[in-house]
């Protein structure tokens, strides 16, 4: 467990996220309310162990290895996000196209917004013994921001008998189809077998830890506080009246107040008196030495962490999670959100006064002042309500793609089913995140009830992932901006034509042909080179003398006998690229001395199949 230790590595998805020694990745399911897709074109890689400790920027390079992992986890991983939070990434990929399948949006009920921040994996054993299921809650979203978060980490094992701390968890995953109306039947399958045995798994909790207790709100409207405590302190981002005062109302000391600067301005001065001390970050904790915010795009800095931690009268209690002090989370009930509370030993979980201590978070604390505070400009405050109103318009309109193939190329025509009316004074701009944002098209005409087309394009660059821009008419120095991503619903979507055509862009030499056949195989572990240079031992056996060189007819007979399926990836790869001549560099990719042990591997797959039919 992490709780904000000021010393820790802020880098949370790395540790949570890798497969444990004797184990693999079988399947996951994770909440979030924002979404940043480099990020998770990172996952897989995690989650299949290629991942070697490199920054995410290197780990992108990789493309044959992000092929791999898409292809392999796609259909085993389920992502659920608030609509209209998908960040625009800053450049364009094709391998964005293989995460669609992976994405759901998710609404919350109760005219909320769906919140939590939360991880289930399933990892099977490669020793036969019990598979493993670990719990990341998070108070991170699902981005590469540089934010102060919180999270806790847990692993058990799946018993017999229902586990009760488990059960409100369990009824939020349940839930998740009547809220994601998009997911198929195969994904429902799926989370509700991850689902029960949610419901079944003991937590291997460190000593110390007397109880552990899941809390989904937002489902029933249900409201949470903590009980009764002798001292209690708070740390949210955000913050509300009404909720400040009912936390304070539960303690006979309500200790310390921990939010950001610009939050606890809004808030009313009896809100804020109700606690002993209001602090806020000194400006030094938001970043790291050396690192430059205007440097890093797309990322948040700051205060992120939820984190409610009471002392009583011999124990501790800690909750952790998505819930901010807000009335929408925790009075109204109307966000969907996920709280992990422990209870154990000051020992283990600390108190509120070793957490304020100076060799604690104090040192990275300063006293809120609120004269300190610079008045927002009324324009900036319009312009502001302007974007986050139009973005809130297009998010929820009714918008649809139309795929077109016209001769060797191909068109996308987006559409709107409903008039979209926007507040004055805003334009919007769009494009398929697989091409590059300076090809965007105006929406003026869009928003009048036409069409706006996209192409022509590679089949490659076909994507249901579609970006908007929206900014003021009249410019200023400092004018913000809103950038967004939509996953929408495209008819005529040329998936198996795409995915080849991806495979061959990416697959686009001999070299990487090669080095793709050992991920098939299971041969390779990722190193940080792109494709087509140096990496493991086994490919650099590979590369000489010849193509029939004996670590590849070894990893092809291993696979034959202990697991065909990865044979059967192969014959998909080369049917995905017989067609392709020739690579970038000219050399034909697939080498006739391959096609000629594949056809002895194909007939021996063929006697292995007929034998299975006989026994």
């Amino acid at each position: 467990m992490t709780v904000l230790d000021p010393q820790s590595n802020r880098t949370l998805y790395t540790e949570a996220l890798t497969t444990p020694c004797q184990f693999r990745f079988d399947k996951a399911v994770a909440l979030t309310y924002s979404l940043d897709l480099d990020t998770l074109l990172a996952v897989p890689l995690h989650l299949l162990l290629y991942a070697t400790g490199q920054p995410q920027a290197e780990l992108l390079q990789d493309r044959l290895a992000l092929l791999d992992a898409l292809r392999s986890t796609a259909d085993r991983l389920s992502i659920f996000h608030q609509r209209g939070r998908i960040l625009a990434p800053a450049q364009k990929r094709i391998l964005y196209s293989l995460l669609e399948g992976s994405v759901f949006v998710a609404s919350a009920p109760n005219g909320g917004v769906f919140h939590p921040k939360v991880w289930v994996l399933r990892f099977e054993s490669l020793e036969d013994t019990q598979p493993l299921i670990r719990l990341v809650v998070l108070s991170r979203n699902l981005t590469a921001d540089l934010s102060w978060d919180v999270s806790l980490t847990v692993e058990g094992h799946p018993g017999t008998s229902l586990v009760a701390g488990n059960a409100d968890l369990v009824r939020l995953l349940h839930s998740l189809p009547a809220l994601s109306p998009e997911l198929g039947r195969e994904r429902q399958s799926q989370l509700g077998s991850l689902a029960d045995e949610l419901a079944v798994t003991e937590w291997d909790l460190p000593p110390g830890i007397d109880e552990f207790q899941l809390h989904t709100l937002g489902l029933d409207r249900s409201s949470w506080t903590p009980p009764h405590s002798k001292r209690l302190l708070v740390m949210a981002p955000y913050v509300s009246g009404t909720a400040l005062k009912r936390l304070a109302a539960t303690s006979e000391s309500p200790q310390a107040l921990i939010s950001r600067f610009e939050n606890l301005v809004e808030v009313s001065g009896s809100a804020r008196a109700a606690f002993k001390e209001c602090l806020v970050l000194r400006e030094e904790a938001e970043i790291g030495d050396g690192e430059d915010p205007q440097e890093r795009w797309g990322e948040n800095m700051g205060l992120h962490a939820k984190l409610y931690l009471c002392d009583e009268p011999n124990r501790t209690r800690l909750a952790l999670g998505s819930a901010n002090a807000t009335n929408a989370a925790l009075v109204t009930g109307s966000n969907v959100e996920v709280l992990a509370e422990l209870v154990g030993s000051r020992q283990q979980l600390g108190s509120v006064q070793t957490f304020l201590n100076n060799q604690g978070f104090l040192a990275l604390l300063e006293a809120f002042k609120f004269g300190d505070s610079e008045p927002v400009e009324k324009d900036t405050l319009e312009t502001r309500r302007a974007l986050e109103d139009a973005q809130a318009a297009i998010a929820e309109a009714d918008l649809a793609l139309r795929c077109i193939k016209d001769d060797n190329h191909w068109h996308m025509r987006l559409r709107s089913r409903h008039p979209i009316e926007l507040p004055p004074g805003v334009r919007v701009t769009t494009w398929p995140i697989t091409i590059a944002r300076n090809q965007g098209s105006d929406c003026a005409p869009f928003f009048l009830g036409e069409e706006i087309g996209f192409g022509p394009l590679d089949v490659s660059s076909i994507t249901q992932f579609v970006a908007f821009e929206i900014a003021p008419k009249k410019i200023r120095p400092g004018t913000q901006t809103r950038t967004f991503v939509l996953k929408l619903v495209a008819d005529g979507l040329p998936a198996a034509e795409r995915e080849a055509a991806v495979v061959r862009q990416v697959v686009n030499s001999r070299d990487g042909f090669l080095r793709y056949l050992l991920f098939l195989l299971g041969a390779f572990v990722a190193s940080s080179e792109v494709e087509g240079g140096a990496g493991s031992g086994s490919w650099q056996a590979m590369q000489r003398p010849g193509f029939e060189t004996l670590p590849l007819l070894e990893e092809m007979t291993r696979a034959l006998c202990r697991d065909p399926a990865r044979l059967e990836s192969v014959g998909r790869l080369v049917k995905n690229l017989e067609k392709t001549a020739s690579g970038a560099d000219g050399e034909t990719i697939v080498p006739q001395k391959f096609l000629e042990l594949w056809a002895t591997f194909q007939l021996a797959l063929g006697d292995k199949a007929e034998q299975g039919t006989k026994a």
